[in-house]
């Protein structure tokens, strides 16, 4: 299982266009494969901190690398230096990264705003549909979180999957997440709600 972690944090941030032959940035990629983040934030950070061509580039990997670490101000300082940044390729990535550390944080509303000013960017139903994917991952940690003895955070549940029904759902999603909101408003004591939410999804 660990090693199937490792692998998708690979296929995630090293593309071919992240890594090529004699790449600077390369002894970072076996860090990030051996599972040891903290190395791989250490052996970037020379380029991280000098100004040069591949500085953007470091500072994406430094917030990942941090981000994984559970070292969140760490991550926080990478990608808020790269967001800084006047123009990069890298800073789209980077807001969605910066939302990733508001999430793990328990800050929804941050993360929210970042959403939500990336949504009204947004054209396509496909981009659109990955943003409520997103929200839907936050929704389904705080319904069902996965660490041992952590109660669900039902507002929060509530919040993304209402901005997730907003943005737009796959039709095979929308049944569920209806039914989801309606748990939340159960448990939240929003019965009238639920019971308005459920008979409208029963009619349908």
């Amino acid at each position: 299982m660990r090693f199937l972690v490792r692998a998708v944090i690979l296929a995630m941030v090293f593309s071919p266009s992240l890594f090529a032959d004699n790449d600077p940035l390369g002894p970072a990629k076996e860090k990030f494969l051996d599972g040891d983040f903290a190395a791989a934030a250490q052996a970037l950070a020379p380029l991280a901190s000098a100004a040069g061509k591949d500085r953007d580039r470091a500072l994406y990997l430094t917030g990942v690398a941090r981000l994984e670490n559970q070292d969140l101000p760490g991550a926080v300082a990478a990608l808020d230096q790269l967001l800084d940044l006047a123009d990069s390729a890298w800073k789209q990535r980077a807001v969605y990264k910066r939302a990733d550390t508001f999430a793990k944080q328990g800050q929804w509303k941050e993360a929210v705003q970042i959403y939500e000013r990336e949504v009204s960017r947004l054209i396509s139903a496909e981009r659109k549909h990955e943003i409520a994917a997103l929200y839907l991952d936050y929704a389904d940690r705080a319904y069902e979180p996965t660490e041992p003895g952590k109660q669900p955070d039902w507002q929060a549940a509530r919040t993304f999957y209402v901005k997730a029904a907003e943005v737009g759902l796959k039709p095979d999603k929308e049944s569920d997440v209806q039914v989801r909101i309606g748990r939340c408003e159960v448990e939240l004591g929003q019965r009238d709600a639920a019971i308005a939410r459920l008979e409208q999804l029963a009619r349908q």
